[in-house]
């Protein structure tokens, strides 16, 4: 398992402001997210094919421990945007965040494309994990599947404001694969799982990825 924190983000960005949002992504906001104590790699996707809304881009952050990304350290960071961050926030329609607390993971790869399984978010925990366990160990003999890792939401984290805490979060799976061409077979084969009826699934394209290593 990479990592015991996980935090995305999904937004719909126009492809007007897509230049000025990737500046300020690549250059500045990755990097200062990653100099917090404890953040261990970022990675932002778009989306493969139509999207719903509000899910056409997706920035994931991992973290050492789900606790950091209510640290002291991140918590400052947040209260002192910077001039560039304040311009780009607009940007990002349709944001809405969770704070996953990772609870199993398979292989250690980063496969270029990602599967995210989630859960109906009217089950209970324990439902909507072993809807998703079950689609999870049914990959782990798929040969273009880097690996998965298996995420129960917390709330207690991820509501910054009180506008997230009328949103609610339901567990997920996210899936690395390799093969672009499997991605919509990959996405059936989940659909048709146990419980497939109660998940939906989403398909998105890697465009950037950085490390704490990598600086």
């Amino acid at each position: 398992m990479r990592s015991a924190g996980l935090l995305a983000n999904w937004f719909d960005l126009e492809e007007s402001d897509r230049a000025q949002f990737e500046r300020w992504h690549n250059h500045e906001h990755v990097r200062e997210r990653l100099e917090v104590p404890g953040f261990t790699h970022a990675r932002r996707y778009s989306a493969v094919g139509p999207s719903r809304p509000g899910q056409g881009w997706l920035m994931i952050y991992a973290a050492d421990t789900l606790q950091v990304f209510a640290s002291d350290a991140y918590a400052a960071r947040r209260a002192a945007p910077t001039s560039a961050t304040i311009a780009a926030r607009p940007l990002l329609r349709r944001m809405t965040r969770t704070a996953y607390d990772i609870q199993e993971g398979f292989g250690a790869g980063h496969g270029g494309f990602l599967c995210v399984v989630r859960a109906d978010s009217s089950g209970t925990s324990a439902q909507q994990l072993d809807t998703l366990r079950s689609v999870a160990y049914g990959l782990r003999n798929l040969p273009d599947v880097a690996s998965w890792q298996l995420g129960v939401p917390d709330s207690a984290v991820t509501h910054y404001s009180e506008t997230d805490k009328a949103a609610t979060y339901p567990c997920a799976l996210y899936i690395d694969t390799t093969d672009p061409d499997n991605l919509n077979q990959l996405a059936d084969g989940v659909r048709m799982r146990p419980g497939g009826s109660s998940i939906t699934v989403d398909l998105f394209r890697l465009t950037f990825m950085m490390s704490r290593d990598d600086f």
